[in-house]
């Protein structure tokens, strides 16, 4: 009796030993952590940045041969919406947007009298900025990146230097002045502030090579269409 339950024992033994081998060996894998990318608020800025080229159309040519004639920045402040200086277009609906091979049509612009022009675009943005028409603080900090020149993607920090005139360009405007180097092809180009905010857009520069520009007037009914799907 006792040898049947002893070899009873035994046989459960190798039967269970074999299984819990087995199931050890073949749980079921971990899946690998879920891996989230989030751009951090500098990235996301600088991924709102655009260059664009000016497109006009060629003199003495027919109506559908254009060609880029300059370039600009920009910053994108909705899905379709593109903020810049108004002084980088003149006569026609097309840019080209970043390096695109393909021009992009300009469907609308809205307009705020301060050389910024909001361009309502055939394009789909993915990420864009807030604008901020607050009254800026003497010394607060700036940044933007710009494409002076036959550059891209140059960066830039300075900070607001206070309200004031220039005699040597015109002593009836009021303009925002920023310790801040801009170059020909910056226009158009988003300045931010410390929380990401879109605050100015270069226009011009002063004497020392630094940006000036008129306070950000949009009326909220133009942010409104800017940002709406």
């Amino acid at each position: 009796m006792k040898s049947r339950l002893l070899f009873t024992l035994l046989l459960t033994i190798a039967l269970a030993v074999p299984t819990a081998i087995y199931q050890h060996l073949h749980k079921p894998a971990l899946l690998p952590p879920v891996v989230v990318v989030v751009k951090t608020a500098i990235e996301h800025q600088h991924s709102t940045t655009h260059r664009i080229g000016v497109y006009e159309k060629f003199e003495g040519k027919p109506k559908q041969n254009y060609g880029e004639v300059g370039h600009c920045s920009s910053v994108a402040v909705g899905p379709h919406a593109l903020l810049t200086a108004q002084h980088c277009f003149h006569k026609s609906n097309l840019i080209r947007l970043d390096n695109d091979k393909q021009p992009t049509v300009i469907e609308a612009a809205l307009i705020d009298g301060n050389d910024h022009v909001i361009y309502l675009v055939k394009h789909d943005f993915t990420t864009w900025s807030e604008i901020d028409q607050r009254a800026l603080v003497a010394k607060e900090s700036v940044h933007f990146w710009g494409a002076p020149g036959d550059n891209s993607d140059v960066y830039r920090t300075g900070y607001f230097a206070g309200l004031g005139s220039e005699d040597d360009i015109d002593a009836r405007f009021v303009f925002q002045k920023f310790i801040l180097p801009v170059f020909g092809g910056d226009s158009g180009s988003g300045i931010f502030d410390e929380n990401g905010k879109v605050v100015a857009v270069v226009s011009m520069a002063d004497k020392s090579a630094n940006e000036l520009s008129e306070p950000l007037q949009f009326t909220d009914s133009q942010l409104d269409v800017a940002t709406s799907e």
